[in-house]
């Protein structure tokens, strides 16, 4: 039984859904792992046409943190950062663009970000990345 006579989630569904959220954790953490990896390569050979896996589609609400933090652990560059966010809020149904932009002073610099983030500021956009660069 899956719930209780009110209508109320079962102890047992409850116990199984705070279970599942870091099994799915795990999940979203090992998927933007592989997926650096593969884009560190994918970058250096064919530049900024490159693909990017589609996340996985059972996860928690917490999952995003993780995958973020996968991208620290693994020094991830800005570009590689915002074209594996930008696959995972496209898989939650989210289309957002990866901008890059040179800085406008004096001093050069080159950033990448997900369009409407603040990162950009600072800088004059030069390419567009659509989200249509995620695989199937």
């Amino acid at each position: 039984m899956t719930a209780t006579l009110d209508g109320r989630p079962s102890r047992l569904v409850k116990l199984r859904r705070r279970a599942l959220g870091p099994v799915h954790d795990v999940r979203a953490g090992l998927w933007a792992a592989r997926e650096l990896r593969r884009l560190r390569g994918a970058l250096a050979r064919d530049g900024v046409r490159v693909t990017v896996g589609r996340p996985p589609r059972r996860v928690s609400r917490k999952s995003g943190n993780v995958v973020m933090l996968a991208a620290r652990m693994t020094r991830a560059s800005c570009l590689e950062r915002s074209l594996l966010r930008q696959a995972w809020l496209r898989g939650r149904g989210t289309m957002r663009d990866v901008v890059i932009g040179v800085r406008s002073d004096d001093e050069f610099g080159a950033h990448a970000w997900l369009d409407g983030d603040p990162d950009g500021v600072d800088f004059v956009e030069i390419h567009r990345i659509g989200p249509g660069s995620v695989q199937s």
